[in-house]
């Protein structure tokens, strides 16, 4: 009820997830996560704001706003505070989501984390391994990429790629801080084109 009464309509509550559903339900507010929140990091950004110290805290939360709650917590790119996740690329359309970034998730098995760009070096070498790139597949609304395109390449590839000799140029700033996890940063600046 205080919520409700001391907030404006268009706040929006940053608690733990269990109280998301009661806050939304008693005050009419919006809230970052609730109980049906499923992309874990979502998660773990909200938990990461909770337990930091208030200025790491307000630096998450004050990104860029949009309508769309999924947007309120963004992911970082490789350069860690190097700033928010850019987007790779939306013509093709890449990213495990298909949503133009290399954000991730736990599902993403793959982690299609680094943003690369094609070249026809690599995309003769994936298609070599096994992963065709390059024909199109108008079945699954597929272009096929072509040297030059930007894409959302999976981090273990990448860095086979980059042990073989012919690891694309990539766009750290659109490379999700998970690539991090597989890839040194060390590597992944060899190839930074922006």
């Amino acid at each position: 009820l205080w919520i409700k009464e001391n907030t404006p309509e268009d706040a929006i509550i940053a608690s733990w997830w269990d109280y998301g559903y009661w806050i939304t339900t008693l005050s009419e507010r919006t809230t970052l996560i609730d109980n049906s929140t499923l992309i874990d990091w979502q998660i773990q950004k909200l938990a990461y704001t909770l337990i930091t110290n208030p200025e790491d805290a307000w630096h998450i939360l004050s990104s860029d706003y949009t309508e769309d709650i999924s947007l309120y917590l963004k992911d970082e790119n490789v350069l860690k505070f190097g700033g928010q996740l850019e987007s790779c690329s939306k013509k093709p359309i890449t990213g495990f989501f298909r949503n133009g970034a290399c954000d991730t998730c736990s599902e993403d098995h793959g982690s299609h984390t680094v943003c690369a760009i094609m070249t026809d070096e690599f995309l003769a070498y994936s298609k070599y391994l096994g992963n065709d790139l390059s024909t199109p597949k108008p079945e699954l609304n597929f272009p096929g990429l072509k040297n030059g395109d930007n894409w959302c390449l999976c981090a273990s590839r990448f860095l086979q790629a980059h042990h073989e000799g012919v690891a694309p140029k990539i766009k750290t700033k659109a490379t999700h801080e998970k690539a991090l996890e597989i890839i040194s940063l060390e590597i992944l600046l060899l190839h930074k084109n922006d």
